[in-house]
């Protein structure tokens, strides 16, 4: 199954010691406790994703957890994580999903300690513990370029310089890519035009998206493995829930509970790429030169397909008539558990005694 990496890890707070345990298998049950942080106590979150601000009146939504089937997943520690990364510094690179994810993070830290933000770029310096979050915007993570009619162009064969030239200045780096590759699009290889996404108007070859996919993710994971000196984790692809409608067609997301395991089916692009983020990571594998695992999944397909209850929809501080966001998570929300994950497969890393863990 996807997601089964079998990894001799340390660990020294690990719940799940000595345990096979699929993180990304699970289901989420309610939680009593209150969100890590909330509108009034981050001033980082993005007002487009600040669903409480835009008059989100049900608060049902926060109080849920993960729980995977078997073992528990301990609640988020800010202060352990910034102990446990003193003096690292740590990158998401990625689309607009990912700047969500690294605000989620930034929001929980600075509840231990405000962080000192860099004049213009998206890089927060936490000063007691020497430790440096980035935030890296790379879309499709391959080299790419816009029109004015926004047809994509990209190559395929050559990581985004955006991150590749800044790569080694992290410890960690957390990758994710996924909706962007939807865009009509051409694809080059070697400099040579390859052929186009599936729209009607793009006038080419005709390469379907998971194809396209495999070889962006080809492409990214040989670099990291043959390239970088740090810990990549690769975040597999998250899912929206328009109902009534697509983005652009009227459609909206209006529920207020999670859907439960039983009532959910990830869908079929979903979960190609994310067996191809898989697939690409475990071959990436084997071009690691050194002894240690640096490359490591962090699987929530399946935990974001069960949350249509986590997105703007209409609270996104838009005008009335712009489309809702069926996309995007609102924060606080469900994807703070993903820094559960991070915490949780990088502490075996930094922490402790071995343990074998499935993640």
């Amino acid at each position: 199954m996807i997601g089964n990496l079998t990894l001799l890890l340390f660990c020294v707070t690990c719940q799940f010691t000595a345990l096979q345990c699929e993180l990304w298998r699970g289901e989420w049950v309610p939680d009593d406790n209150p969100p890590l942080y909330t509108n009034d106590t981050c001033k980082y979150i993005n007002p487009l994703r600040n669903c409480m601000q835009n008059g989100r009146p049900d608060r049902g939504y926060l109080h849920w957890r993960w729980k995977p089937l078997d073992c528990e997943l301990p609640r988020f520690n800010a202060s352990y994580f910034l102990e446990m990364l003193r003096g690292k510094t740590l990158a998401f690179i990625g689309d607009s999903i990912a700047r969500d994810h690294g605000e989620s993070l930034l929001c929980a830290l600075t509840q231990v300690e405000d962080a000192q933000q860099h004049e213009w770029m998206l890089r927060w310096f936490f000063p007691s513990y020497n430790f440096t979050l980035s935030i890296l915007w790379s879309p499709f993570l391959v080299q790419y370029s816009m029109d004015k009619d926004y047809l994509a162009m990209l190559h395929l064969d050559v990581p985004d310089r955006e991150w590749t030239n800044q790569l080694q200045e992290y410890d960690i780096a957390i990758f994710s890519t996924g909706y962007w590759h939807f865009r009509k699009s051409l694809y080059y290889v070697n400099n040579t035009l390859l052929g186009g996404s599936l729209h009607e108007e793009v006038n080419a070859t005709k390469i379907d998206l998971i194809s396209e996919f495999q070889m962006t993710m080809e492409t990214v994971m040989r670099h990291i493995a043959t390239q970088y000196r740090g810990i990549a984790m690769i975040r597999t692809v998250s899912v929206d829930h328009f109902e009534h409608g697509q983005w652009d067609g009227g459609g909206k997301c209006n529920r207020t509970h999670p859907y439960a395991r039983k009532d959910v089916t990830v869908p079929q692009k979903n979960a190609q790429m994310n067996k191809v983020q898989a697939e690409e990571l475990e071959k990436a594998m084997t071009l690691v030169t050194r002894g240690f695992p640096k490359l490591l999944l962090l699987n929530v397909t399946d935990s974001a397909a069960m949350r249509p209850d986590g997105h703007p929809d209409v609270y996104r501080n838009q005008p009335d008539n712009s489309p809702n966001d069926c996309l995007h998570w609102c924060l606080p929300g469900p994807i703070d558990m993903w820094n559960q994950l991070v915490l949780h497969t990088l502490e075996p890393i930094y922490r402790g005694k071995f343990l074998t863990a499935t993640l």
